[in-house]
């Protein structure tokens, strides 16, 4: 193999290797929203978890979080009622380019700041009790 075919091989896999990092952001931004028996319920104060981070937000909102591997941790509380529920972190399309492409090495720096990785970009929850405030 030449010189150049050899550099220019080192060069492409070099950039492939952490594609999502390049490609991606490492910040997601999700809309958040609660309900009470099947209506929405509005004020509800909400605490978003996961590996990179802590976030409070309340209901109906959006906010802008750092992505992460693991999954996203809700909790919500609105006078006595509260819900909560974890939210599965998805491999994006920058990921699955790294597996493919840029091998463990790619993935693993996805992996470690959640760049190749997605939340549902809407959540809701359901929070188990409802008084006539909720109504």
């Amino acid at each position: 193999m030449s010189k150049l075919k050899i550099i220019f091989v080192t060069v492409f896999i070099t950039l492939l290797v952490g594609c999502a990092t390049i490609t991606k952001d490492k910040t997601q931004t999700i809309s958040i929203s609660t309900m009470c028996a099947n209506r929405d319920l509005s004020g509800a104060s909400c605490s978003l978890t996961n590996e990179n981070g802590s976030w409070q937000v309340n209901t109906p909102n959006s906010i802008q979080i750092h992505k992460a591997y693991n999954d996203l941790y809700v909790a919500c509380k609105s006078g006595e009622s509260s819900a909560s529920k974890s939210f599965e972190s998805k491999a994006n399309e920058g990921a699955w380019g790294n597996i493919l492409f840029g091998g463990l090495i790619g993935f693993l720096i996805d992996k470690n700041n959640g760049a190749g990785f997605d939340y549902p970009p809407m959540l809701s929850l359901e929070l188990d009790t409802c008084n006539d405030t909720h109504r």
